[in-house]
């Protein structure tokens, strides 16, 4: 009985216990969903900090619902009026002259007014949104100090959304010009895959005709050392097909090149190539249009690229020749500089390659 009894203590304790840890666990995953969640605020205010501009993290769908619902409200201030007389003003002791004395000048204002924004509007960035705001409210002070000597006030809901409508239309410019930019990306990566296939398909064709060779070779070796020879050209077409399996199906696996031309002295090129000779991908930049061919000065393989690529463009991104085009990839550091931060910062091996092989 007292044995019984104690089993059923234990039972109990650890009944209690099992309750306990699934509560832990419980408070566990809540507890990671609320992190998860704050990292996701936390991204968004570090993307809408780094563009400067408010709406930039929305999507286009939402900022062009915004821009309607902003437009709209604008449209309704128009009809409200942008000006309107608060006091009456006397022209030579007239009233009805004073008023369309006010008429005129409110006219020349709002007229003024609206050029100077849509001015503002039509070079605006995301480097100078934040001035050309400031620049826009201090002219729309001086206006309506202006207007005020002449008992004329001004709309401040107008400029408000006018402000807001400025914003959402950079944002929106900037999502349409970064959706650009990926399609471009995405295109000239599937140009890459069907010249992968491509470049496949005659490298598999073309060791085909040495594997019936060497096993032709083979079949009719009469010594021992003449049999080996074979079978270790035989064993290399094996790796080499196997190899070109690998990148065909690995879409994120190729090169990353380290070239430059004498026609952009003081500048280096980083890209990367899925291209199973990479220096074919050199031979079409020397093709584009310049009066020296660029030369390679080495070649890195990685299963991930285009991750590979990105790191080290970050690492040199104060070096970029044109940061208004992270997909530019110029910069003006030296062949060796990208050489030695690849193997001392990224740890990976650079190879050197005759350039005459790619011919």
């Amino acid at each position: 009985m007292f044995e019984t009894l104690r089993a059923n203590r234990l039972n109990n304790q650890i009944s209690e216990l099992k309750a306990q840890r699934n509560s832990l666990l419980k408070q566990i995953e809540d507890a990671k969903q609320t992190l998860e969640a704050s990292c996701y605020i936390c991204n968004n205010i570090e993307t809408m900090q780094e563009y400067g501009i408010p709406y930039y993290d929305d999507s286009l769908d939402e900022l062009e619902h915004k821009r309607y619902l902003r437009e709209s409200w604008v449209a309704k201030e128009v009809e409200r009026g942008i000006w309107s007389i608060e006091q009456p003003y006397l022209l030579n002791g007239s009233k009805s002259k004073g008023e369309e004395m006010q008429k005129a000048f409110s006219s020349g204002i709002a007229y003024s007014l609206n050029a100077y924004i849509a001015a503002k509007e039509k070079n605006l960035t995301e480097a100078n949104l934040e001035q050309n705001i400031k620049l826009v409210r201090a002219k729309f002070d001086k206006y309506v100090t202006k207007c005020a000597k002449m008992g004329i006030g001004l709309n401040v809901k107008y400029l408000e959304h006018r402000l807001d409508l400025m914003s959402i239309n950079l944002a929106i410019k900037l999502k349409q010009k970064a959706e650009k930019a990926k399609m471009r990306e995405e295109a000239k990566r599937l140009k890459e895959q069907e010249q992968l296939l491509a470049d496949a398909e005659r490298e598999r064709a073309r060791l085909q005709k040495d594997r019936r060779m060497y096993e032709q070779n083979l079949a009719n070796a009469t010594s021992e050392s003449a049999r080996k020879e074979f079978e270790a050209k035989l064993a290399e077409i094996d790796k080499r097909v196997r190899d070109i399996d690998y990148r065909t199906k690995n879409l994120r696996a190729g090169y990353l090149y380290i070239t430059s031309t004498p026609s952009m002295p003081n500048m280096t090129k980083i890209g990367a190539t899925r291209r199973l000779n990479p220096l074919r991908r050199i031979q079409e930049l020397s093709s584009a249009s310049v009066p020296f061919p660029f030369v390679c000065h080495g070649l890195v393989f990685s299963d991930d690229v285009f991750a590979l690529e990105a790191a080290i463009h970050k690492y040199f991104d104060d070096k970029r020749v044109n940061k208004a085009n992270v997909h530019k990839e110029f910069f003006t550091i030296s062949p060796c500089d990208a050489i030695g931060a690849l193997r001392d910062e990224f740890h990976v091996d650079v190879h050197f390659v005759n350039e005459q092989e790619g011919e």
